[in-house]
């Protein structure tokens, strides 16, 4: 009998040593996470749970947990090498496009006459791409890209533009997923050249080009079609202002240093859908 007690519980004893018990989560949509609490820091809880096999590492608002419970499944479904497993998307490829506005008010300076042609070329269309790769779940660098484009012709005035902004720079980025990764939230933050070229004929022809630092404050919404497929939305905003202009007919080039209260802001808000590639 004395042997049998021992040896029931050195197994019992092994069994705890090789399991680990498991956490509840009940979110404020009563959904129920089987998971293990890593921490609870500020207003977030950081977790670990199973999706399809898979071991992921993630985080939700506190404000949107309804009821928290330690150890309260006995056995863990989660691997004791989970971190030789876990896995997570790790590149970011995105496309866009769509609407844009340049938001600076015309110079007072500007005739009468040209305000409103001025004015109707604020707003265009744009095209973008980002390559970004994550090195933490949360956290990516990668590569911007976005052109801007506008246009006006007036008969009235016989003069016509044709006008683009080009933003290449690096970024970082910051991601949250929903527990099922189904939603994805991004904050990206970009730095780089922001280069102007408008192609202008009034009596003649001639370019005006300039180039500046820029800069890109990205807010990101991805919508999961598939394991490597998103539907996304983008809200940008484009700064920069140039401080010089160059003119040029082919032959002669002059360059125009820009007063203070004569620079040419470039600052804008991208509005855009697109899609995106998870690998």
């Amino acid at each position: 009998m004395m042997m049998k007690i021992t040896l029931t519980t050195i197994a019992a004893l092994i069994l705890s040593l090789t399991t680990q018990a498991q956490d509840l989560i009940v979110t404020t949509k009563n959904d129920s996470i089987n998971c293990k609490v890593t921490k609870i820091k500020a207003d977030h809880i950081y977790f670990t749970y199973v999706h399809k096999g898979e071991v992921r590492h993630t985080l939700m608002p506190l404000s949107q947990v309804r009821h928290r419970q330690n150890d309260y499944y006995a056995t863990s479904v989660i691997p004791l090498d989970a971190k030789a497993i876990h896995k997570y998307t790790k590149f970011r490829i995105a496309v866009h496009g769509g609407y844009s506005q340049m938001v600076a008010k015309t110079a007072s300076s500007v005739p009468n006459n040209l305000k409103s042609y001025i004015d109707e070329l604020k707003s265009g269309s744009h095209f973008g791409a980002e390559a970004s790769y994550f090195f933490s779940e949360s956290w990516g660098a990668g590569l911007n890209f976005s052109l801007f484009n506008t246009s006006n012709v007036s008969n009235s005035l016989m003069r016509s533009d044709d006008l683009s902004v080009t933003f290449i720079g690096p970024n970082v980025s910051t991601r949250y997923s929903s527990p099922n990764e189904k939603h994805t939230f991004l904050l990206g933050l970009a730095l780089g050249y922001l280069g102007y070229h408008n192609n202008v004929v009034e009596t003649s022809s001639y370019k005006l080009t300039g180039s500046t630092f820029g800069s890109t404050l990205a807010f990101m919404y991805d919508l999961r079609l598939s394991k490597s497929l998103a539907l996304g939305a983008q809200f940008s905003y484009i700064a920069g202002s140039l401080t010089s202009l160059t003119a040029s007919n082919g032959t002669t080039s002059i360059t125009h240093k820009l007063e203070k209260e004569e620079y040419e802001s470039l600052n804008r808000i991208d509005l855009s859908l697109g899609l995106r590639f998870r690998l």
